[in-house]
């Protein structure tokens, strides 16, 4: 029986021998058959070329006209391809970026501060050119994959994502989303990216005015100034911003950061004590911009600005002319109640000749147009 036991032992030692060979033979040809694949079958082709071939003729300024247009020639499948190729320099790991989003993460995680590695990818710049200037029927899926990038992508990812959306418009929904998120890691250079591109695509911050206010007292002053301005024109909400405001409001006067934070003012102020008295307080501003924004912030009040017009009329004086301008602009929106401001605007109508006249009139005619008719000019 003992011969026979061990004999036993031996074969079945043998064939579990035999069958972890197997697995592993087995793994090893799946393998091959994945590189493969991702090799030579998971790019598009035209006239017998991968469109890496001929992104390396474009790249190498052979036959550009040529390579241009058999890449376009490929259709909107290929954006994934160029897409791809925006993020590393190895045409491998850009296939492998297009097809598998685990591994994509997972290298986007491990070369998250390897910047320099994903930034000299040598056909970067003319994927992302082929892309800014791809054809019309291109644009969904290149607006897909930019917010993909935007969403899963390191900061050098999302910097380059933004650059190529400047060319579309992408439906601000989409985009809200993703834009929260960025500002809320406050990362310098893509909070800078993001607010940019919300200004120049005139995208309604309003949704994202936590976001934007909290970026008000950020340490670059470079982004400071950009979520000030964005915060200027989307009509952020007042009481929400002012706890942000007052320190750059009270900040040294001709200060840049003062006058960031005046021009953001004048947007959203309120007829409240508060804010007419920071309004007031920049009309005797060294700097000629802060002045000119807090009289354009007390004619946005109306009447309610009217215990403001004698320190107004001073700036008809002022030496800077767009300032004259602006405070006779900002005296004729206080409306009928500030008649008695009409003797020294027909003054400044009869004496200043830069131009300020005509706004000097038109003021008139805003607070009295029957009187504006009687107007002599010498």
């Amino acid at each position: 029986m003992k011969p026979y036991a061990l004999a036993m032992s031996e074969g079945f030692r043998r064939s579990i021998q035999s069958r972890f060979k197997g697995w592993i033979l087995s793994t090893v040809f799946i393998c091959l058959l994945g590189v493969s694949f991702l090799l030579y079958n998971a790019e598009p082709r035209y006239g017998g070329r991968r469109i890496s071939a001929w992104m390396t003729l474009y790249t190498e300024d052979l036959s550009l006209n040529r390579a241009q247009s058999a890449i376009y020639a490929m259709g909107p499948d290929a954006v994934p391809h160029l897409a791809a190729r925006l993020k590393v320099r190895n045409d491998l790991f850009a296939r492998i970026y297009e097809r598998s989003p685990v591994i994509s993460g997972l290298m986007d995680r491990l070369f998250q501060s390897g910047q320099g590695f994903r930034s000299v990818h040598p056909q970067a710049m003319v994927a992302e050119d082929l892309l800014i200037h791809a054809p019309e029927d291109w644009d969904s899926r290149i607006e897909e994959s930019m917010i993909e990038m935007l969403s899963q992508g390191n900061s050098t990812d999302q910097i380059t994502a933004f650059r190529v959306l400047h060319s579309f418009n992408p439906d601000p929904k989409r985009l809200l989303p993703v834009l929260r998120l960025i500002l809320q890691k406050q990362e310098q250079e893509t909070s800078k990216a993001a607010l940019e591109f919300i200004r120049r695509k005139k995208i309604d911050a309003k949704p994202l005015e936590d976001e934007v206010i909290a970026l008000f007292q950020h340490k670059d002053p470079t982004l400071q100034d950009k979520a000030l301005i964005v915060a200027s024109f989307s009509k952020l909400d007042v009481e929400k911003s002012m706890p942000f405001l007052k320190p750059l409001l009270d900040s040294m006067p001709g200060s840049h950061k003062k006058r960031m934070a005046m021009q953001l003012l004048a947007s959203i102020a309120l007829p409240v004590p508060e804010h007419i008295s920071y309004l007031e307080t920049g009309l005797d501003d060294p700097s000629d911009e802060v002045r000119r924004y807090a009289v354009l912030g007390l004619g946005g009040l109306g009447h309610d600005a009217l215990d403001s017009l004698g320190a107004m009329l001073k700036l008809l004086a002022d030496e800077d002319f767009g300032v004259r301008m602006t405070a006779a602009d900002a005296i004729g929106d206080l409306g009928p109640g500030a008649i008695k401001a009409i003797p020294e605007l027909i003054r400044t109508l009869n004496n200043d000749f830069s131009g300020v006249g005509q706004h000097c009139r038109r003021a008139i005619e805003k607070i009295d147009p029957e009187q504006a008719k009687n107007i002599m000019i010498r």
